[in-house]
């Protein structure tokens, strides 16, 4: 029986069936039926959230739009979740450009061919998803479409500039950011997951690789170079998923810096920074925009990344970032 099959099937919860494999492409498990991340108890409500699963029931739309061929014979399609809420070969599609005859999946449309990301789209609803209009730009969907596929040339970008309180203590400044990934390059370059740091001076937060490890900054303001830095001092797998959840909470008298790693709280560090990323600082995935220092775009691959701001966010070594974590290692399998 296949995982959509078994899917509608469900009539009352099931426990994990242990004989099978986890992994992170193919839930061919069950499980019991629980609320989709963001409508967990006490979960508070996303700025943003972009997935190639559904992360909210009540969200509606598309989970990508992508792109075949280029110039004149390019076309693209928004791509629906599948019968398991998950971007797949059986995935419903609908013609957004171009001109299409084929089959409705997204199989069919790919053809075998690679397609591109033109927008990831936002599932918290509120119109900022993530695009490129660069097709060189453009990162590729892996061929199981499980993954954006980033080779340190491709980013998307949002028109969201990040909340910030003004003062290094006020709310406004506080955030988290939780993000599945895998690593590829390890040539200790700085490579950027994802960032909202404005150049001059420096304001904003980022989170990144460098030396293969992962690293939160967040910018005072007092200069180009007014950076703190927490380093988890936890090498970026190349072989297996990570998930990262990050916060700077100006209330986390500190202990305001805090990483978790693989559902790992790393020493936390004290910050008291004003985080101000003025309208340049727009949030960006797989991309800084820094020029100050030597960076990279993200080498590897970006499954998930949800962000809360202001009163919404919590800290990384809090319950609600464990309840984040379980979700996350459950559904990919770590």
């Amino acid at each position: 029986m296949s995982s959509s099959a078994q899917s509608r099937k469900l009539s009352r919860p099931l426990v994990k069936n242990l004989s099978r494999p986890l992994s992170a492409t193919n839930k061919d498990y069950e499980i019991a039926a629980t609320p989709m991340l963001l409508d967990r108890d006490g979960m508070p409500t996303a700025t943003l959230a972009y997935s190639l699963r559904k992360l909210r029931a009540d969200y509606s739309s598309y989970a990508v739009r992508v792109r075949k061929g280029t110039g004149g014979s390019a076309v693209e399609v928004d791509v629906s979740f599948d019968d398991d809420n998950k971007v797949s070969g059986s995935s419903a599609i609908s013609v957004a450009s171009g001109s299409y005859s084929g089959t409705m999946t997204l199989t069919a449309f790919a053809g075998g061919a690679t397609v591109y990301v033109t927008t990831w789209w936002d599932q918290v609803g509120t119109a900022q998803s993530a695009y490129q209009t660069s097709a060189s730009l453009q990162p590729p969907l892996l061929s199981d479409f499980s993954a954006l596929d980033f080779s340190a040339t491709e980013y998307m970008t949002t028109s969201h500039t990040p909340a910030e309180g003004g003062d290094g203590t006020d709310v406004g400044d506080s955030n988290t950011w939780v993000t599945a990934s895998k690593y590829i390059d390890t040539d200790n370059d700085r490579h950027e997951i994802i960032s909202a740091l404005y150049y001059y001076p420096a304001y904003g937060r980022s989170f990144y690789v460098e030396g293969d490890t992962y690293r939160f900054g967040v910018g005072g303001g007092g200069s180009t170079t007014d950076i703190d830095t927490l380093d988890s001092t936890v090498s970026a797998s190349t072989s297996n998923i990570d998930v990262n959840i990050v916060s700077y909470m100006p209330a986390e008298s500190g202990n305001e810096m805090q990483i978790k790693v693989n559902g790992s709280d790393r020493s936390p560090m004290s910050s008291s920074h004003n985080v101000n990323s003025f309208g340049e600082g727009k949030f960006n995935i797989g991309y800084c925009n820094y020029p100050y220092f030597t960076t990279d775009k993200w080498d590897g691959q970006i499954y998930e990344v949800v962000c809360w701001e202001n009163t919404a966010a919590f800290a990384a070594s809090s319950a609600t970032a464990g309840t984040v974590w379980s979700d996350l290692e459950t559904y990919y399998g770590l």
